[in-house]
């Protein structure tokens, strides 16, 4: 899922829909809000899951949405670029 600090999504209106219960990398498990909001990216615009993450962290655009948006990482160019292909 796709994570900004909880300060900034309360700044622009979002309320938790719902809490989850998930694990972190070092194994350990952390209770997060979680909503639903709309993002735009690359002039696509989808609904998805957003934490509300920690204040010292990054925004984080993750898997789910990048695969709504159906758009790619582009490592070497630093860049996202849409799918060549829709995946069915």
């Amino acid at each position: 899922m796709s994570a900004v600090p909880a300060s900034v999504l309360k700044d622009l209106g979002i309320s938790p829909t719902f809490s989850e219960t998930g694990q972190l990398a070092d194994g350990t498990e952390k209770n997060v809000d979680v909503a639903y909001t709309w993002i735009r990216v690359a002039g696509r615009e989808v609904m998805t899951h957003v934490i509300f993450n920690e204040e010292y962290t990054n925004p984080l655009l993750g898997s789910l949405a990048l695969e709504t948006l159906l758009v790619v990482v582009d490592p070497a160019g630093e860049k996202l670029v849409p799918r060549s292909r829709f995946p069915f």
